[in-house]
């Protein structure tokens, strides 16, 4: 396989994830509140503790993270998503710094972070070059959270090394 990236765009934009997907994102894909207080707990989160969720589209996790004191910076390629998540947050009146930018390039902010989170995102990335920036990013003693879902893809699916039974997140 070749380490190379391709970006494609979509009318001009880098995502194809834009203003009219927002809202049905946020109607069928919530994210659940007793994972977000999972994370909380099991990395010791406290008010002001930064956080850097990758790929987290309209900002659920986010969002939660930040209205529990947590200095949050959402980190996604879609710039629909990002503006989403920004009116959300001033809407409920919390802070929420966002970087447009793509997850497989964590190459600011050394040692910046004290929990990384990534939802339901990890399998559209490339796993050396994110985890390679977590390593950077993540300060020493952090928590790295990835949540997937846990459902059953045929071993000849090519997403099967991600999603499968045998995937490289786990069995």
């Amino acid at each position: 396989p070749s380490n190379r990236l391709y970006f494609v765009e979509y009318g001009g934009k880098l995502s194809r994830y834009d203003e009219a997907i927002v809202e049905p994102y946020l109607t069928h894909r919530p994210f659940p509140t007793e994972i977000c207080d999972e994370i909380v707990q099991r990395s010791a989160l406290a008010p002001g503790r930064r956080v850097l969720d990758l790929a987290g589209g309209p900002g659920d996790l986010a969002l939660q993270l930040a209205r529990r004191g947590a200095s949050v910076t959402l980190m996604d390629w879609s710039g629909a998503f990002l503006a989403s998540a920004r009116r959300r947050a001033r809407a409920v009146g919390v802070a929420l710094d966002t970087l447009h930018e793509s997850c497989n390039r964590l190459v600011r902010d050394d040692n910046r972070y004290g929990v990384v989170t990534v939802s339901q995102a990890l399998h559209w990335l490339d796993d050396v070059m994110v985890c390679r920036g977590i390593c950077r990013v993540l300060r020493r003693g952090g928590s790295f959270f990835v949540v997937h879902a846990n459902f059953d893809v045929d071993e000849g699916h090519p997403l099967s090394f991600v999603l499968g039974r045998r995937s490289v997140l786990g069995h």
